[in-house]
């Protein structure tokens, strides 16, 4: 739900905007390419695509997987609860794994934004979001492959996210 405050900030261009990622993270759901849960707030909330609250979605059921003891509401409330976090992972990801980004740049740019949602993470207050998001924090960088930017012969996304994981790179694991 979008706050009346947010709503009077927005422009005609802005409502445009919304109104697009709102229909096509609906029409996904709709046809079954979504799942339905608290993560589809990050659409109107933190300004993603499906496919971006999607690919979040993805890690934080990895988490599950991996044994961590917060369920999936709770992982969901901590990342809702930090917008501007779960945005930049977003950006960090897509960043990482651009294809027309040239390895200097994708490095340098990698950097500043894992330091920079270190730092936002830094100031987040409950100790149970600040492991959430830090979890995250990791399981993007050890992230080493992903399909997220293929495209099928009519420039849709695949159905299905895949991402290669170092696990080596992740303590959480067992």
């Amino acid at each position: 739900r979008l706050e009346q405050a947010t709503l009077d900030k927005l422009t005609g261009e802005d409502l445009d905007s919304v109104r697009v990622r709102f229909q096509d993270a609906f029409a996904a759901a709709w046809r079954g390419e979504s799942e339905v849960d608290g993560f589809n707030t990050l659409v109107l909330r933190g300004g993603l695509t499906w496919q971006q609250a999607a690919m979040l979605r993805a890690y934080a059921k990895y988490l599950r997987q991996a044994g961590v003891s917060y369920s999936q509401d709770y992982i969901e409330d901590a990342v809702l609860g930090h917008t501007g976090v779960a945005t930049a992972l977003v950006e960090l990801f897509e960043t990482r794994f651009d294809p027309a980004l040239d390895e200097d740049t994708r490095i340098e740019r990698t950097d500043g934004l894992a330091d920079r949602i270190t730092g936002l993470i830094d100031d987040v207050t409950s100790l149970d979001a600040d492991r959430i998001l830090r979890s995250l924090l990791t399981l993007v960088l050890a992230t080493l492959r992903t399909n997220y930017f293929v495209r099928d012969a009519g420039g849709a996304p695949r159905p299905y996210l895949a991402v290669k994981l170092n696990p080596r790179a992740i303590p959480e694991l067992p």
